[in-house]
């Protein structure tokens, strides 16, 4: 059994295992054509409308920290920064309260971290203390996720401290894949700007 401030949490060992893929992302206007091919050509398998608070140490670009509604806990960090595109590994998911372990994982990532996810016991409190460590936005969002092939495309419809974009997301865990697809779309490889370099640059 496992305890957080003396209540117990979960009996069950975790089994989260890391997912690794390539990623593009884009914010420009002129992605507007990319939008159509993908709502013709690709298929619709998810539409989500999500609150979510991202937290961002200075000088870490390689890692994205993402709290949900749900309570849910995402880290991300970025394993190679590959010419045009990047691979990105999902280190960390889990819920709140969290297991001693999950934090101290998330500790081994981002150690000024490891102290709040230890004794956060709601997603309120973790948000407050991972505020106070970190810059943090709010982030509204409509997202479509969309499929072809070896390639997700996610367009979001994205709202930041009142100004609404749109992003273009296509990630895989085949970079040749990738490529050919930003090709075939029209995009600039080199406009590639991840998340938390968006966030920061707001």
């Amino acid at each position: 059994m496992y305890y957080l401030n003396s209540k117990p949490v979960s009996s069950k060992p975790s089994h989260f295992t890391p997912k690794r893929r390539f990623q593009w992302r884009g914010f420009r206007d002129e992605a507007g054509k990319a939008i159509k091919t993908i709502r013709k050509d690709f298929e619709l398998i998810q539409t989500e409308t999500r609150k979510d608070t991202y937290f961002i140490l200075p000088g870490r670009r390689d890692m994205i920290t993402r709290l949900g509604e749900d309570e849910t806990i995402t880290v991300r960090r970025r394993m190679v920064e590959d010419g045009d595109f990047e691979q990105w590994e999902t280190a960390v998911e889990t819920t709140i309260p969290m297991k001693r372990s999950t934090a101290a994982r998330i500790g081994r990532h981002l150690p000024v971290f490891n102290a709040p996810c230890v004794s956060a016991e709601n997603g309120h409190d973790l948000c407050e203390s991972l505020s106070k460590k970190s810059k943090s936005y709010t982030v509204n969002a409509t997202r479509k996720h969309y499929v072809k092939g070896d390639v997700e495309a996610v367009i979001s419809r994205v709202k930041i401290d009142g100004e609404k974009k749109i992003t273009i997301a296509l990630t895989s865990p085949d970079r040749e894949a990738l490529q050919e697809m930003v090709r075939e779309l029209g995009l600039n490889s080199a406009a590639n700007q991840n998340f938390g370099e968006f966030l920061l640059a707001a």
